[in-house]
């Protein structure tokens, strides 16, 4: 019998079809695993402990993963796999699935809800609200129209940040590998383009964390804009140097920035980002879903189906090999 350790909650109506559509799979909750069951344990659906109060990864899924002798496929909650021990699964053929798209709607909400915040002051008005105060006294006030947006990510969560921003009358300009028009961005341009769009008014990084990502927003990175442009980070924490980009902003290359991931988490209580009237610092939530449970299902269901009709995905299986 296939056994499947849910460390996610599935609804109730899903359980109910799981249970009818494969009679011979056995659910396996986090509360009922043992160390007995490590290594019969076939597919892994999540990473977090849903039984802690704490964010935090379960200890099941360090024990099973990549360890457990039965393991085939592991369906991360997640667009992220950075956290995976990719070389060790690829060598042991095992199949990895993400949630990549599920959560681009909601970041590309919180990108727009942060350029906002930054751009009509606000962060300065609700602050002020706290205190009852009246008070005119604004920082630089911006909007969005006419303005030049860089995207370095143009899969799902950039293009949904790009669709959203179509709205406003702006230049959507997308940063990837290849330079090929995509659709929602007016111009597709590679890394080596950048020197050309030195006159970006805001930088918006989705990139998922690889060799080749990891530190890529530095002091040169930053260097290259000219016009104080707006820093924007829902990707990866690592893939900037956060005193590169604590200097830039008090140096004032950057004007302002907006960030849910950061390069060790949780950020330090004594970061200087989180004092920085021009900074919006969130705790890794910008893809938090209003119906979670019910979303992930619609790709966790069809790959459970398709996994146990012929041992294959349907959807979202990862190149462990590029790592996105």
């Amino acid at each position: 019998m296939t056994k499947l350790l849910l460390l996610q909650k599935i609804k109730d109506p899903d359980l109910k079809q799981i249970h009818r559509d494969f009679p011979d799979l056995e659910l396996i909750n986090a509360d009922e695993m043992t160390n007995e069951l490590v290594d019969q344990i076939e597919i892994v659906y999540g990473q977090f402990s849903h039984l802690q109060k704490a964010y935090g990864f379960s200890s099941w899924f360090g024990k099973v993963v990549p360890n457990g002798k039965s393991l085939k496929w592991v369906q991360t909650i997640s667009a992220g796999i950075d956290f995976l021990p990719l070389d060790q699964l690829a060598k042991r053929g095992i199949m990895v699935s993400n949630m990549s798209g599920l959560h681009s709607e909601a970041i590309s909400e919180n990108v727009l809800a942060y350029i906002l915040i930054l751009n009509r002051g606000l962060k300065f008005a609700l602050a002020n609200q706290a205190k009852q105060s009246w008070d005119f006294n604004f920082p630089k006030i911006k909007q969005l129209q006419d303005k030049k947006i860089l995207i370095f990510g143009t899969g799902a969560i950039g293009s949904a940040v790009a669709k959203i921003l179509q709205a406003f009358d702006v230049e959507v300009i997308g940063v990837n590998r290849h330079g090929k028009d995509l659709k929602y961005f007016d111009r597709v341009i590679t890394q080596e383009q950048l020197g050309d769009f030195a006159d970006a008014d805001y930088l918006i990084s989705d990139m998922p964390l690889t060799t080749q990502t990891r530190g890529y927003f530095d002091s040169d990175f930053f260097s290259l804009f000219k016009k104080q442009p707006i820093f924007i980070n829902v990707g990866r924490g690592p893939s900037v140097v956060e005193k590169d980009l604590i200097k830039a902003l008090k140096a004032d290359i950057l004007s302002g920035a907006a960030l849910d991931v950061f390069e060790h988490e949780p950020l330090a209580s004594d970061s200087p980002l989180w004092k920085m009237e021009n900074v919006i610092v969130t705790p890794h939530s910008s893809a938090l879903l209003e119906h979670f449970q019910r979303d992930a299902y619609k790709i966790f269901g069809p790959n459970l189906k398709s996994y146990l009709a012929n041992g294959k995905l349907a959807v979202n299986e990862v190149n462990l090999k590029e790592g996105y």
